[in-house]
């Protein structure tokens, strides 16, 4: 009879009205009725409009549940499979659905966080687990076990279970698990022999590095990129490596939902999906920006190393007042444009490297309704930042957080030019101080 049986003379009955007393989890009233506790989104789809947290992990004495029929409402766990859940209203679009190894996992708070150019995404989950449970043979560690987010109706991606963190006292027990693409088997490993090539291609080269780690490659851009000849360090992490020759060629090393490595190219341009001004619903009263005047450069020089013909092309950032100097070094390119590239790309990332720019926002959801998901383009106004007209910035990456009590989310901003290629590469903070001049993405 479980707990209910030794001190409490009305026990939860299914058909019937029950009144939540201390010490009640909708886990311990679905392990008590139907026999399991992984039962309890039966209770919660029944009545998670009148529990007043909207959290099925919190409620409260003297609220007043209807037990419901075990088969009214039950997800089927099993069928989470690689493809997205069917979209319906009937899913909370701030719910925090984490499954792993085809199991649901209660979660009692989190992080998920995206990114544009950062070869990995990652979640991060606290939750409770007892040794007598199925939760505590799941997050065993060093077992890999797959597993899936999603935030609301929207799949976030496929994902593996890397890390278990367990405190415990003599009245609960608690873990922190965090899961990662799998592509962060190429962020932590080197390669293994042969360590270099002739006359190969950069599609060809990152399939061989990604292959042995079961990582697949998704090559997006058009452009075929030759390489003469390419060596990875014996000790060189397989992501920095193919970072610093996809960004030489103006392309991005990021991944996707499935779990592979992507080389992508420039993103499109498309419409503002948020604006944030002072003074409205969508406030910047709060924000976070930082300007690193250490990672800009006045110049930047782009040098080959061609044995009989040097080549050498210079940045000049003509805004800047301070004069500091970069210099990028390019193996055997094919042409002097691939030169330019090179230097444009490691001008655009100096300009990204010198912001970090947060906005925070009290929603998962943009103007149109659709998740915030990095490569958006928003529009910021704000005298605090120093941008005193409407300037159009991307999304780099989005940090969703999700507790009992709030459901927001962080967005890390850049100029637009960071990505988009340009000559002269426009900055919005150009001298915004005096001048108040901005860029626009047309």
């Amino acid at each position: 009879m479980g707990k209910y049986g030794v001190y409490r003379a009305i026990k939860p009955e299914i058909g019937k009205s029950y009144t939540i007393i201390k010490g009640d989890t909708l886990w311990d009233i679905a392990n008590f009725v139907y026999g399991s506790g992984w039962k309890y989104t039966v209770i919660w789809d029944a009545n998670k409009s009148v529990l007043k947290s909207g959290d099925p992990n919190l409620i409260y004495p003297g609220e007043v549940i209807w037990i419901p029929p075990a088969t009214g409402g039950l997800p089927d766990i099993n069928n989470f499979n690689t493809e997205p859940v069917e979209k319906t209203s009937k899913v909370d679009p701030y719910a925090f659905r984490l499954i792993i190894d085809g199991i649901n996992i209660p979660v009692i708070s989190g992080s998920c966080t995206l990114t544009f150019d950062s070869p990995y995404n990652m979640w991060v989950a606290k939750i409770k687990y007892r040794q007598d449970s199925e939760i505590y043979d799941i997050i065993k560690p060093f077992q890999y076990k797959p597993s899936k987010l999603y935030l609301g109706n929207n799949y976030i991606g496929d994902t593996v279970l890397y890390t278990t963190k367990l405190q415990w006292n003599s009245k609960s027990s608690m873990a922190t698990i965090t899961g990662y693409t799998k592509t962060v088997d190429i962020v932590d490993s080197v390669s293994e022999a042969p360590f270099q090539a002739t006359n190969t291609t950069l599609e060809k080269w990152a399939k061989k590095l990604c292959e042995p780690f079961g990582v697949n490659l998704v090559y997006e851009p058009t452009k075929t990129v030759k390489l003469k000849r390419v060596k990875i360090g014996k000790t060189e992490s397989i992501s920095r490596h193919l970072a610093e020759l996809v960004q030489a060629n103006g392309f991005r090393l990021t991944c996707d939902e499935k779990g592979s490595l992507v080389i992508a190219d420039e993103p499109k341009v498309l419409a503002p999906s948020m604006s944030f001004t002072e003074n409205e619903s969508t406030s910047l009263t709060t924000g976070e920006i930082t300007f690193d005047g250490r990672k800009q450069f006045k110049k930047i020089i782009g040098y080959t190393t061609k044995p009989r013909k040097h080549i050498t092309y210079t940045h000049v950032n003509e805004n800047l007042r301070c004069n500091r100097i970069q210099a990028v070094v390019t193996n055997d390119p094919n042409s002097e444009d691939d030169l330019i590239e090179a230097v444009g790309t490691k001008a655009r990332n100096a300009v990204d490297a010198a912001l970090t720019f947060v906005i925070p926002t009290r929603q998962w959801y943009n103007e149109q309704n659709e998740l915030f998901k990095p490569g958006q383009f928003v529009t910021v106004r704000t005298s605090m930042a120093y941008l005193v007209k409407t300037t159009t910035l991307i999304i780099k990456a989005v940090e969703f957080l999700y507790s009992a009590k709030e459901r927001s989310c962080n967005l890390r901003v850049t100029p637009a030019s960071v990505y988009i290629k340009s000559n002269p590469i426009p900055d919005p903070w150009d001298n915004a101080p005096e001048t108040g001049e901005n860029f626009q993405m047309v």
